[in-house]
């Protein structure tokens, strides 16, 4: 899973003006949240989706840290960094 994914709600897909985009820094498509739901629910699912590689990535730097053990610094602020862009606190790339 490579990274970093980020929101595009400017980009319109599938011609559907409510669809919203996951994408590269290089702009390819990765992914679309499909406007089925209430507009703030695909956002949120935008965010979850975008935040894939992120979440990865802290996840596994947990477990390699061994965590039950200690938590280091750096693995935790990956975390909260994934956590805060799944939950759309940071900025998206759009």
């Amino acid at each position: 899973m490579s990274g970093p994914w980020y929101v595009d709600t400017v980009r319109q897909v599938a011609g559907c003006n409510e669809d919203i985009a996951i994408v590269k820094d290089n702009g390819t498509l990765i992914a679309v949240a499909y406007a089925r739901r209430q507009p703030d629910e695909t956002l949120a699912n935008a965010c979850l989706i975008a935040t894939a590689p992120e979440m990865y990535e802290a996840l596994k730097a947990i477990v390699n840290d061994d965590f039950l053990k200690h938590f280091p610094r750096d693995s935790i602020e990956m975390a909260k960094k994934a956590l805060a862009k799944t939950e759309g606190k940071e900025k998206t790339g759009d």
